[in-house]
């Protein structure tokens, strides 16, 4: 891959009415605008599916595709800049998403939707937090927090919503019916206990495409992007201190590390691998890591992309020095490791 001279800014999703024209599809992929050295603006696209020789290593990954080629209108409306704020810090989040969350409670539906169909206990499902969202409670709540913390700018999710006679007041994003999953960083302190929330994700039922997302107020009023965190999942009873895996997607993560007993980081999406890397620098330094286990869903067998970022993944590790493992099975088993596990098998193992 040749390296690329320039800043990328100004970026913009996909959607169904500009979808990507390298791939032609409506999700996952971005519109950007490539500033080079002499601060031309080149409008670029930076495709996950379809490689370039040009690779993005930024959070998302993908491959850099010039469209020139593409009608000017789309140009212009695909690459509008639009304006953020900066993330709170860590402390700010984690104290105002516990009080968040404890506005929350799981159904007993929710709960046994675990239990039955997840393999997790009661006990376990209460010590990752995780709850049912209820929108109908959300305006309550959001003025409640702000009566409390002040200003929520910066803090991811919420965002200054105008009513009638021009009235601003905090909101909430995130879709009603969804299950609240509480993304923690790092403990800096003991990497073996829970670390503060950094972030919500929520999954969305009854959807097969982007069900898992974060609670985010990019490009709204006073809002904040998520940006796309690692979670680090650690066990209730940690067993194994040296060792650690990397999947994608948290309740994937809970449920491996909960299993297994050791440290499991999830990164948002295969693509986002790069992620994780730092993070494995962060346990790197702090314990004598002995390897990490990598388990994506085993769909990579026949899913391009999945095996592609997997192999990123893999050769950030070896950049840090890691012994990597890669964990493997039939799909027939289960697609994730969780599903794996859960109906009594094993992975097999290649050291790579």
């Amino acid at each position: 891959m040749r390296p690329i001279i320039g800043r990328i800014t100004k970026f913009s999703r996909v959607d169904k009415n500009n979808p990507c024209p390298v791939c032609g599809k409506d999700h996952w992929c971005r519109f950007a605008v490539l500033e080079d050295v002499n601060g031309k603006e080149i409008p670029i696209v930076i495709c996950n599916r379809v490689q370039s020789d040009i690779e993005f290593w930024d959070n998302g990954g993908g491959f850099i595709h010039f469209i020139n080629d593409i009608p000017l209108s789309v140009k212009l409306q695909s690459i509008k800049e639009k304006k953020n704020n900066s993330i709170a810090p860590l402390e700010r989040r984690n104290l105002i998403y516990q009080k968040f969350l404890s506005y929350f409670t799981i159904s007993d539906t929710t709960m046994q939707s675990f239990i039955r169909n997840r393999g997790f206990t009661k006990e376990l499902v209460k010590y990752l937090g995780y709850k049912d969202y209820d929108r109908r409670r959300i305006f309550q709540i959001s003025q409640e927090l702000w009566e409390i913390y002040g200003d929520l700018t910066g803090i991811p999710g919420a965002y200054l919503k105008e009513g009638k006679n021009s009235f601003k007041y905090w909101m909430f994003g995130g879709i009603d019916k969804s299950i609240l999953l509480p993304s923690r960083a790092l403990n800096e302190e003991d990497i073996f206990k829970q670390g503060p929330i950094q972030a919500i994700n929520y999954r969305i039922p009854g959807v097969e495409k982007n069900k898992y997302r974060y609670l985010s107020s990019a490009n709204k009023p006073n809002g904040t992007s998520s940006g796309a965190p690692v979670h680090v999942s650690i066990p209730m009873v940690v067993k194994k201190k040296n060792i650690i895996g990397i999947t994608e997607g948290i309740i994937k993560a809970d449920y491996w590390a909960n299993r297994t007993g050791m440290i499991v980081l999830a990164v948002m999406g295969v693509s986002t691998w790069k992620t994780a890397i730092s993070v494995v620098k962060e346990i790197q330094n702090k314990i004598d890591l002995e390897g990490v286990i990598v388990a994506f869903d085993a769909d990579k067998k026949t899913n391009q992309y999945v095996k592609l970022y997997e192999q990123r993944l893999i050769e950030g590790l070896k950049k840090i020095g890691v012994k990597t493992a890669v964990a493997y099975w039939d799909l027939m088993y289960g697609k994730g490791i969780d599903d794996l596990l859960k109906n009594g098998y094993m992975p097999k193992y290649k050291i790579v």
